[in-house]
């Protein structure tokens, strides 16, 4: 997003904080947040020379040219009902659940709207972000902050909403292994920092895009070796039960979750 333009940004959490952060420095385009969330907003606007706290809500669209809401999903209703959004902005969601059509029917002056899922890793550049639909500033912006990624349907968006669930269960796997690795005589402090570096370091094979993830399983075991034992045993049994649990959240992403 060129820097002719200005970003407003309602609801400063933790994905919103990420998201200034990386559009830090040189060529950074003027952002002004809400003040909601006042102790965060204060922090980025002491920070950061081209960000700014207005006074509500309102004063955000009023002084941006694209708004991104990143409010909590039961917040959204009642956060746009109380504006007035013009429809010449271009409203930029990055609310999980909420789709185009749900989206539009609290904002009666059809501004432009496109739907992304950033990850924390926008405050490094390196984040990967699904966009949808097309839309070449919103592109633009996210490629300032790593990778965009633009999909073709709401569906498959919801399938990448639905696999962004499984982040907090991949770090409960490596503090199960810590906490095991603890109890058979390591400190607590010493099988974190040993977890950490093997999990880090095996992460920079996934830099290697010309190895598919299937390829990378096998260049990590030998046959009937330990790591095949570990996935034979536990994994691979357990493989329907994720497929499932997945399915779960793709359900309650669209709306369709029967509770």
């Amino acid at each position: 997003m060129g820097s002719s333009r200005r970003l407003g940004v309602i609801g400063v959490g933790a994905i919103a904080q990420a998201i200034v952060d990386g559009l830090s420095g040189d060529g950074a385009p003027d952002v002004v947040l809400s003040p909601r969330g006042a102790a965060v907003s204060a922090d980025l606007a002491q920070r950061h020379p081209n960000v700014t706290v207005a006074p509500d809500n309102q004063g955000v669209v009023d002084a941006s040219d694209v708004l991104l809401i990143t409010v909590r999903p039961d917040d959204v209703a009642a956060v746009l009902d109380a504006l007035t959004v013009p429809g010449d902005r271009l409203v930029v969601s990055a609310v999980a659940g909420w789709t185009l059509a749900a989206l539009r029917e609290h904002l009666p002056e059809q501004p432009r709207l496109v739907r992304t899922i950033p990850m924390p890793a926008v405050s490094e550049r390196r984040g990967v972000t699904a966009i949808y639909p097309a839309d070449p500033v919103v592109e633009e912006l996210f490629t300032s902050l790593g990778e965009p990624v633009v999909v073709e349907s709401e569906d498959v968006f919801a399938a990448f909403s639905a696999v962004t669930a499984t982040v907090s269960s991949y770090l409960a796997y490596l503090d199960v292994i810590a906490g095991w690795l603890g109890r058979h005589g390591l400190d607590a402090p010493e099988a974190d920092q040993f977890v950490r570096g093997l999990f880090h370091g095996v992460g920079t094979a996934l830099d290697d895009h010309d190895t598919t993830l299937s390829d990378l399983v096998g260049d990590h075991e030998t046959p009937a070796g330990l790591n095949e034992q570990v996935r034979r045993t536990w994994f691979d049994p357990n493989r329907a039960e994720l497929e499932a649990a997945l399915d779960e959240v793709l359900r309650r992403v669209t709306g369709t979750d029967a509770s």
